[in-house]
């Protein structure tokens, strides 16, 4: 269960980073060494893809490599993951952190935080794992 949780994060990580690389180019760059942006030909994205989905993924990732969060065995490390995304965003709308508040930033962490949440509080992987396991009494009996 933990190398899977360690492979979709490697995987959000680098569909977040590949969007970043190919369709934000002139955002790396930006003031770097002085170097002017390259720019890629590559088809339009709508602006919440170029953007917000970027982030979301990355946070997602970043919740993939915590500890998920289980009654009776929450770390404060993954309740600090679980609000990084949120609290910068509202940090950004009151002006404290740098950059610009975006809604649709904001409702993108939410999103993915509550489908963490849940994940963690149902646990469908292990109930599933519970369905697939075949008991040694009934290897015995075949």
């Amino acid at each position: 269960m933990v190398m899977f949780r360690y492979i979709l994060g490697t995987l959000l990580l680098l569909a977040g980073t590949a969007i970043y690389l190919v369709w934000r180019p002139e955002a790396l760059l930006q003031g770097a060494f002085g170097l002017p942006a390259g720019s890629l030909e590559a088809p339009e994205l709508s602006g919440w893809v170029k953007y917000s989905l970027t982030d979301g993924l990355w946070y997602a990732s970043l919740l993939c490599f915590e500890p998920p969060l289980k009654p009776g065995n929450i770390k404060i490390i993954t309740i600090m993951a679980c609000a990084a995304g949120p609290v910068h965003e509202l940090l950004q709308w009151a002006h404290i952190a740098p950059g610009t508040f975006c809604m649709m930033d904001l409702s993108t962490y939410l999103v993915i935080l509550f489908l963490y949440l849940t994940l963690c509080i149902s646990n469908p992987f292990q109930k599933l794992k519970k369905a697939f396991r075949i008991s040694p009494s009934r290897l015995s009996s075949q």
